[in-house]
C-alpha cells in the first residue's frame, strides 16, 4: 500500500518544497529550505536532519515514513485547495 511506502527525504524535497517555498533544487537556499520542510513535518530538529547527508541518505526509516504519510496530506491539501498557511505552527 502508498501509506506503507516510504519516501526519500530527497524525494519529498523535490516535489514539495518548489509548491510550498517557492524554492527549487538549483537554487542557493534550497537544502536549508529542505532542511526546515523535514523539520517542520517531522519535529526533527534541523541540525540533526543536517547530519543525514547529502541527499539525506542517513535519514532513519521512521523520517521515510512520516515523509510519505506528509506527502498524502500534501496531496490531499492540493485537492480541496487548502492553503498550506492554515497548517503551519507561526502563531
Amino acid at each position: 500500500a502508498l501509506v506503507e511506502s516510504p519516501l526519500e527525504p530527497s524525494e519529498y524535497c523535490r516535489k514539495w518544497v518548489p509548491k510550498l517555498w517557492r524554492v527549487y533544487p538549483d537554487e542557493r537556499g534550497y537544502r536549508k529550505t529542505c532542511i526546515s520542510e523535514i523539520s517542520r513535518v517531522t519535529g526533527i530538529p534541523r541540525n540533526t536532519i543536517n547530519t543525514w547527508g547529502a541527499d539525506f541518505v542517513a535519514a532513519p526509516e521512521h523520517v521515510r515514513r512520516s515523509l510519505r504519510n506528509a506527502d498524502i496530506i500534501n496531496t490531499i491539501r492540493e485537492m480541496v485547495a487548502l492553503p498550506p498557511e492554515l497548517f503551519t505552527d507561526d502563531d
